[in-house]
């Protein structure tokens, strides 16, 4: 099977989260795509937005944002891995379009490639634009 986009499994896993890319290689996808952004003290992070989504991060305490941001290019890498994007506000629109994600805590926003290996037997191919990074993990 193979799955080119990641939100297409947004209804089982957390987008563009490490926990995510390894259920999806769990049911058998042969690629994932992946979006990067760039934190501001100049690290490689996966991540689809430009801003942190308010139905999906949780601040200290589990806390809930109260609206979309801060933007990832204003956080440093350490500031961002305060936010857990594992879960998905009860009640929002984003949940109700994906009602069977299973909630996993303790998701953070994950760099690259330094805390995201890619599982053996797995290349990474990747491809610039303006503003973000796209890469694509494919079965060698």
């Amino acid at each position: 099977m193979i799955c080119r986009d990641t939100a297409a499994l947004a209804g089982l896993f957390p987008e563009n989260t490490l926990s995510g890319f390894l259920g999806a290689l769990s049911l058998g996808v042969d690629a994932v795509e992946l979006d990067m952004a760039v934190t501001a003290d100049r690290v490689p992070v996966v991540f689809h937005d430009a801003v942190l989504n308010g139905d999906i991060a949780r601040g200290p305490g589990s806390l809930w944002l109260e609206c979309d941001g801060p933007p990832i290019r204003a956080l440093t890498a350490a500031g961002l891995a305060r936010y857990d994007v594992g879960r998905l506000r009860p009640g929002s629109r984003y949940a109700a379009a994906h009602p069977l994600q299973v909630p996993y805590d303790g998701v953070r926003i994950p760099p690259w490639p330094t805390h995201s290996p890619r599982p053996p037997g797995f290349l990474a191919a990747c491809g610039s634009t303006l503003n973000s990074r796209r890469c694509r993990i494919v079965r060698s």
